[in-house]
């Protein structure tokens, strides 16, 4: 599955293209090359800032969703630990295999430790809300653009590799709630819905 930055490329491209010739109409309408070249530049740093916000918005989603995931196995590995824990300290049957079901799901939580990495996804998504106050301060402007991309690749250094399917539903979730052009949707069908948390599915 192609990464979701990428499909939209053709829609940002058409888009941006759509804007300028719009600002450049109405400039030209007002009458002067200054008017035009400064009102194309404004539409032009306000189509990346949304395009930032954007992207944002579908990384903050996806971070969201890993999170709850990471957390439910958390509690459910915990919850079993203890209920099979409990079974274990009793005379009843399979007292063994429980005691042994038990020391298996402490040990994939201890190992695996989906709290922590649940709250790691939390922090990237404290830092993302930081990025796009930033950018809304001063939207509009090249420079505010400049430093929130920075800051996007500097935490997309430090962010676990990503769950490919996952964040196509995620994208999807932003292109639905910002209300942007579907067409480059790409659907994660329903049999495969129980494995985007699981498997990266590299290369699709």
């Amino acid at each position: 599955m192609r990464n979701p930055a990428e499909k939209a490329a053709t829609w940002r491209q058409a888009e941006g293209h759509r804007r300028l010739m719009a600002a450049a109409s109405a400039a030209g309408a007002e009458g002067g090359e200054a008017s035009k070249a400064s009102e194309a530049g404004k539409v032009m740093a306000d189509s990346r800032a949304d395009d930032t916000e954007f992207n944002i918005a579908v990384d903050v989603i996806y971070n969201r969703n890993r999170s709850a995931w990471l957390l439910w196995c958390h509690r459910a590995l915990m919850f079993a630990t203890i209920m099979l824990g409990s079974v274990a300290a009793t005379d009843l049957a399979n007292a063994k295999v429980c005691a042994v079901l038990a020391a298996a799901c402490a040990a994939f939580d201890l190992v695996f430790d989906p709290a922590t990495t649940a709250a790691a996804h939390r922090e990237i998504i404290r830092q993302l809300h930081e990025i796009v106050a930033a950018l809304r301060r001063d939207k509009g402007s090249e420079a505010a653009a400049d430093t929130a991309d920075k800051a996007l690749m500097n935490l997309s250094a430090t962010e676990p590799a990503p769950y490919n399917m996952l964040r196509a539903l995620a994208y999807k979730e932003a292109v639905k709630a910002l209300g942007r052009d579907p067409v480059h949707c790409e659907d994660v069908p329903l049999y495969l819905r129980p494995f985007v948390n699981v498997l990266r599915f590299e290369g699709r």
